[in-house]
């Protein structure tokens, strides 16, 4: 099959994504973390990746989610039952709606031809989505629906559903906070334009930059927090991808459980949760392996950019991200773990386990800041039952490598200080409060009390 140069150009854009990714790790302010979003990432690309060259019949690959969203919906009508939040296995109601509005479309469509399990499951759903409260998931599935169906006079119609649910919350504190939790995150991209601070690391740097007594670990709006993590070049990259997917799928059921997950992550932040992720790029997967005119894109079209002598180039390279990928992973998973092994024997106040857990923890993994953390604490301990100064100063060189690897962590910083404080050092004292209040401005007063209480 013949492709057009000018779509075969496009087959780029998800390699330059997960390159451009590959970078922004590399370079990240906090790489640590930077490297297990970035997981999450090659587990999209290749589910996408997979999926759009092996998938022949699309309701084989449906059936997955589905029976998926039969659990979650059976899980979340027995709270309903019990008078709970309806949120299923999930995080919270959010994040279950969001997954929702996009498998109730997968439903109608996989039970075309099943008029009773179609609606009695659909009808379960529709009802769980409703008491989930969210708004915002209700309105996006209405939106996609109309704007799928209707084109230009659903446009019209979804305007009117936008101002309804606006109103619907007019008297609540939510839209006020993503204005406020927008306005910071804006100010984050205009510091961090080009690389962005870091896959993963929006909840250490927002901190900076908050509004005082408004914390959240998301931005509320995927596009403004991918932006502010990947730059505006990532952003760039991701929209682009989106716009050619939404452009090759034919069938309505997919464009309208994509559509509609992409206008609730305007509001919401579902995307970055994992199981949603990969619900949302494995229906953009089966959605393009569905049109014969854009199937098997990926073999096909980058013969047609970079040659065939090339194509087994592009594999050889996504065999080797794999194997890395591999790796890094099961480094992380034993990071963690040792690390979690040092904090139970922290507990137990057994420091020489602790250390031993810690260090092995950060053998493994040099950049988790939260195990030079944790040693450090171990030191300041052994400090306490022991006295020697070294145990001192071997905290505060953790301490540092902590603020190396995650600089935005104002607790570091007044550790150090306090430590400076207790050696009789004001100034080096004095430097690190400082950097304390500068990057967490809402604890400024703990901060200051914790210094005092130290001298």
């Amino acid at each position: 099959m013949m492709t057009s140069p000018v779509r075969a150009r496009r087959v780029i854009f998800p390699l330059l994504l997960l390159l451009w990714l590959s970078i922004n790790t590399v370079f990240s302010k906090i790489p640590f973390d930077s490297e297990l979003e970035f997981h999450n990432w090659i587990n999209y690309f290749l589910v996408f990746y997979i999926l759009v060259n092996l998938i022949k019949n699309s309701k084989t690959i449906v059936k997955y989610p589905v029976f998926a969203a039969f659990v979650l919906v059976i899980i979340g009508t027995y709270q309903l039952f019990l008078n709970e939040p309806v949120r299923s296995a999930m995080v919270n109601q959010n994040i279950f709606a969001g997954y929702l509005i996009m498998t109730i479309p997968l439903m109608f469509y996989y039970f075309s031809t099943e008029r009773v399990s179609k609606y009695l499951l659909c009808i379960m759903s529709i009802i769980c989505l409703l008491f989930t409260k969210s708004v915002a998931a209700i309105c996006a599935l209405l939106i996609a629906f109309f704007i799928v169906k209707f084109k230009w006079r659903g446009v019209l119609i979804s305007v009117f559903i936008l101002m309804l649910g606006i109103c619907l919350k007019i008297n609540e504190s939510d839209l006020l906070n993503r204005y406020l939790w927008w306005t910071s995150t804006l100010n984050i991209i205009r510091d961090n334009p080009v690389l962005g601070t870091g896959l993963g690391s929006f909840q250490y740097v927002f901190l900076k930059y908050k509004q005082p007594g408004l914390g959240s670990i998301f931005a509320h709006n995927y596009y403004l927090q991918l932006g502010t993590e990947t730059g505006i070049i990532g952003l760039l990259l991701f929209l682009i991808i989106i716009v050619w997917c939404l452009s090759n799928i034919k069938n309505q059921y997919f464009k309208i459980a994509i559509l509609a997950c992409l206008i609730h992550n305007v509001f919401d932040y579902s995307l970055f949760i994992l199981a949603n992720g990969l619900i949302f790029w494995a229906i953009m997967a089966v959605g393009i392996s569905e049109n014969r005119d854009t199937s098997h894109f990926f073999s096909q079209e980058v013969s047609v950019i970079m040659g065939k002598k090339w194509v087994k180039s592009i594999y050889v390279i996504l065999i080797i991200v794999v194997l890395v990928y591999s790796v890094n992973v099961y480094k992380n998973n034993l990071a963690v773990r040792c690390f979690f092994q040092g904090e139970n024997a922290l507990l137990e106040n057994d420091l020489v386990l602790a250390e031993k857990k810690f260090t092995k923890s950060i053998n493994v993994q040099n950049n988790f800041y939260l195990a030079h953390n944790k040693l450090a604490y171990v030191f300041v301990k052994k400090y306490s039952q022991e006295h020697q100064l070294d145990f001192l100063n071997r905290a505060i060189d953790n301490f540092k490598k902590g603020i190396k690897y995650n600089p935005y962590n104002g607790n570091y910083y007044i550790e150090i200080s306090n430590l400076y404080a207790f050696l009789g050092d004001k100034k080096l004292s004095g430097k690190y409060l400082s950097k304390a209040i500068l990057y967490n401005p809402s604890k400024s007063k703990h901060y200051l009390k914790a210094r005092i209480a130290v001298e």
